[in-house]
């Protein structure tokens, strides 16, 4: 009995004892996070956020402009995942003005060796119920891809180009800044369709020399368990919605070399989708980019054999801190650009992957490679001359429906 009784006294005592501990660790635990918790919070949001989004069904489909203005009921964002099971990007959802019509200039200016010509050029657009959308000029032909590339003469030597885009332009306005000051005017930037006055951000990036692309996001393998946000193109979406999305897209800003978008299957085998949507943006002079770097050879080989201006990643690039993995890149796409003449890398504007920036591209042009913009390995040969990219004529008869 007194073994008894001195077991139970143990058990309680030990009870006891392990409930305190327990008690003390997360008051401790509870104290360190009432501390660093907003520090902790604020990094986050400005990395990478997510939201729920709660997505109701409606009898008539509603303005792009007035989806973006709902979807943005608070400062937290969606994660976009632009390239499949490899980035996701910091989303964000903010009012923007998508059917206004931008302030035409009499005198397009060259301000300096630097800074591109602003826009819109005179002929280049087309005043219609969206706003203005790009247009091939009707007198001399010239479209808005060539008229707002980012000019680029490859010497002889140069027979290997390296091309660094950078995604998600505009969203955040702390990295978009930070890469404006720090990148090269070589390196493209591609807009987000839901960065907040993109026309000012456009304007910013070609007054510093970037060229700029735009991005409409497209449904993917991985849509169900990733929001895109109400600019994505859906195969539940009718036809209509899809086209006016697109135009409402191009219309929200002037001044881009073309249309940059992740595709793959889903959107290959939706003929009449990718036909009408490849068909608005060739019909008008933009060139695309892919940003699948395995995508399907659907869309290039039709593109490429109507004459029309199309590229792709080579590979998406992160851990630019890490010293192993940046060699091997590096490796990695010195190889590509050996074997084609060229290779693209995508990144996103984080404060880390602008820091070691400069370190990259000295790396890189260690090994041969010339820094370029996007739009300049169209047409790309070994001899070092971007050869002419023809007018997209013909790319009607394989894509377009009429």
């Amino acid at each position: 009995m007194a073994v008894i009784g001195i077991t139970q006294h143990l058990s309680i005592k030990s009870l006891l004892l392990g409930f305190g501990t327990s008690l003390a660790v997360f008051a401790l635990l509870f104290i360190y996070a009432l501390i660093n918790g907003p520090q902790k919070i604020a990094i986050l949001e400005e990395s990478l956020a997510s939201k729920t989004i709660i997505v109701q069904k409606r009898n008539t489909p509603i303005k792009l402009s007035d989806a973006v203005s709902n979807y943005a009921g608070s400062t937290t964002k969606p994660s976009v995942t632009m390239i499949e099971d490899e980035v996701k990007t910091s989303g964000g959802i903010v009012k923007q003005k998508q059917t206004a019509k931008p302030q035409l200039k009499e005198e397009p200016k060259i301000t300096g060796p630097d800074k591109l010509e602003q826009s819109p050029i005179d002929g280049l657009i087309e005043e219609t119920e969206y706003g203005n959308l790009p247009r091939i000029h009707p007198e001399t032909g010239i479209t808005p891809f060539e008229a707002y590339r980012r000019p680029f003469m490859a010497n002889r030597q140069d027979k290997k180009l390296l091309s660094f885009i950078v995604g998600d332009y505009g969203l955040s306005k702390a990295n978009s800044e930070r890469a404006l000051k720090n990148l090269p005017k070589e390196v493209t930037f591609v807009l987000s369709p839901y960065a907040k006055e993109p026309q000012e951000w456009i304007d910013k990036a070609r007054a510093k020399g970037h060229e700029v692309w735009i991005h409409i996001p497209i449904q993917n393998k991985s849509f169900g368990q990733n929001d895109p946000g109400p600019a994505a193109l859906l195969l539940r979406s009718s036809l209509k919605r899809n086209a006016e999305i697109v135009r409402e897209l191009m219309a929200s800003s002037h001044g881009y070399t073309g249309i940059a978008s992740y595709t793959d299957e889903v959107f290959v085998n939706s003929p009449t989708l990718m036909k009408t949507t490849m068909g608005q943006i060739y019909k008008r002079g933009l060139a695309f980019l892919e940003l699948n770097a395995r995508p399907e050879d659907t869309i290039k080989d039709a593109a490429l054999s109507g004459g029309a201006p199309y590229t792709e990643i080579d590979m998406v690039m992160e851990q630019l801190e890490n010293e192993k993995f940046k060699i091997s890149n590096l490796n990695i796409l010195a190889g590509l650009a050996g074997d084609k003449g060229f290779a693209i890398a995508l990144l996103y504007p984080s404060p880390n992957i602008i820091k070691q920036f400069k370190e990259w591209k000295d790396l890189a042009e260690q090994k041969g490679l010339t820094l370029a913009p996007a739009s300049a390995t169209i047409g790309f040969t070994y001899s070092g001359i971007s050869s002419p990219v023809p007018a997209p004529e013909s790319i009607e008869d394989i894509l377009y429906d009429n």
